[in-house]
């Protein structure tokens, strides 16, 4: 069975097959896996992947197929749950919510939120607020994909021009005045995720005399053409929130990551700068 795989920034062609897969001590025999023969695009050129880990729920595998950590679940049923602390880089399963993990990856109370939708890991998104205040973007309803494997945090195309505006007074230039830039709030479940303009920009390197310009890490993407397409959150927001993805109860989690030491422009790698 031949499959293909479209991405926001390139595509893979692949036949299925079988294998053993190894996760530190957990071990899946005959896991369903994707072999691909075919990569297009320059997001698997310029980085160094070995293979993509599908962590969603059965509905959006390949017809036939289970993901991994269902496998998981059904052969070691004490694993019901993971989290990634992004922040750390670590991928987490099992006791993902007790001692061990809190005050190293994440501190303060988990607040769980149901998913909507077993298909992707969504969650209701009550509103979007800007310095505090409403976008009234969410009036009708929002959803909230909350997705490992997106690097920004994305937009539906017909909200993004006003989140940009509302995000830096207008101004509409490539390269933007940090400054000028607000506080970006998710309201997921009646509590406020806050991004500072710390959080979500890009920076480029001051220059002999020059102001230093920003970018936001965010873009458009419309994964339904819905007027409710839902919104995802990636690594942008990930990053500053500890994130627990439980299958047992089908709810997603929520705290704020610790991070292993001060961020500065040199942490993002140099993709994702302005040189």
């Amino acid at each position: 069975v031949i499959c293909y795989l479209l991405f926001i920034a390139g595509a893979v062609s692949l036949r299925l097959g079988k294998d053993t897969v190894k996760l530190n001590d957990i071990e899946t025999l005959g896991q369903d896996m994707g072999l691909a023969f075919q990569l297009s695009g320059s997001v698997f050129y310029t980085g160094s992947y070995s293979g993509i880990l599908g962590l969603g729920y059965p509905a959006l595998a390949a017809e036939g197929t289970l993901p991994v950590f269902d496998r998981i679940m059904r052969e070691n049923p004490e694993f019901s749950s993971f989290a990634f602390a992004m922040s750390h880089k670590k991928l987490l399963i099992g006791d993902v919510e007790g001692e061990e993990s809190r005050g190293l990856y994440y501190e303060n109370d988990v607040h769980f939120s149901p998913v909507i939708e077993k298909y992707y890991w969504e969650v209701k998104l009550d509103d979007i607020l800007i310095d505090g205040k409403s976008s009234d973007l969410c009036t009708n309803g929002c959803g909230a994909i909350v997705d490992t494997g997106t690097t920004f945090n994305t937009f539906p195309s017909f909200t993004f021009a006003e989140i940009l505006n509302l995000l830096s007074e207008g101004d509409s230039e490539h390269l933007y005045d940090c400054d000028r830039f607000k506080n970006l709030t998710y309201v997921i479940g009646q509590k406020e995720y806050t991004l500072t303009p710390y959080d979500y920009l890009l920076f480029k390197p001051n220059q002999a005399g020059a102001k230093e310009a920003c970018a936001p890490r965010l873009m458009q993407m419309d994964v339904s053409k819905s007027k409710k397409a839902p919104y995802l959150l990636g690594e942008v927001f990930l990053t500053k929130f500890y994130t627990i993805f439980d299958r047992e109860n089908d709810r997603i989690g929520f705290a704020h990551a610790t991070q292993p030491h001060e961020r500065s422009v040199s942490d993002y790698p140099d993709i994702l700068r302005f040189n």
